[in-house]
């Protein structure tokens, strides 16, 4: 898209408390390419939390064209950062694949 996208992390908690950070814009130039965003969110959350993520795909005008759906639990599991490929997946099946580094501190 000429115009850029950008990333989303989203995350609920049970109590109902929700937060967001963004990408800075980016441009993918071919279909199917690959695009290098150097992007870093932390997150701090109380260790017994059932926190659920979302990692999204918008357009500059907030569409959201890709999600995927996660946990804080099963994103980040050591305090080694590890690899983690995601599907973002839209109504007709996978829009993109994302690979995130992630890892846990417990406190």
């Amino acid at each position: 898209n000429e115009n850029g996208l950008i990333c989303h992390w989203y995350v609920s908690m049970p109590t109902g408390a929700q937060d967001h950070i963004e990408s800075d814009p980016f441009v993918v130039y071919q279909p199917g390419s690959k695009v290098k965003l150097d992007w870093c969110g932390f997150l701090v959350v109380d260790a017994r939390a059932d926190a659920d993520l979302r990692l999204t795909v918008t357009d500059r005008n907030g569409n959201h064209l890709g999600v995927h759906f996660g946990s804080v639990d099963k994103l980040a599991v050591s305090e080694q950062f590890e690899m983690k490929e995601l599907p973002l997946v839209h109504a007709h099946g996978t829009l993109a694949r994302v690979t995130v580094h992630a890892a846990s501190q417990i406190r």
